[in-house]
């Protein structure tokens, strides 16, 4: 069975309302927004595939710190799970 899961991203301040990036020291490659897909794949019963697409990221220095930060995210799922 496939899922998909679609969310759109942004800084917000206390009140919810979106916030520019560079306001709070974020670097000019912030996104305002960021578009995040996750594809659940059944492999089998006991095994799913994620496959994680984030858009609107420029290559830069805060892509870098997205791709680890992702995969900081998911190896701490990862171990909640076992």
């Amino acid at each position: 069975m496939e899922r998909l899961l679609a969310v759109t991203q942004s800084l917000a301040d206390q009140d919810g309302n979106k916030i520019d990036p560079t306001s709070v020291g974020m670097l000019p490659d912030f996104p305002a927004e960021i578009h995040t897909e996750i594809e659940f794949h059944a492999i089998r019963d006991d095994m799913t595939e994620l496959i994680i697409t984030e858009r609107d990221w420029t290559m830069g220095q805060m892509a870098v710190y997205s791709f680890a930060g992702m995969h900081q995210a998911l190896d701490k799922l990862a171990e909640s799970l076992k």
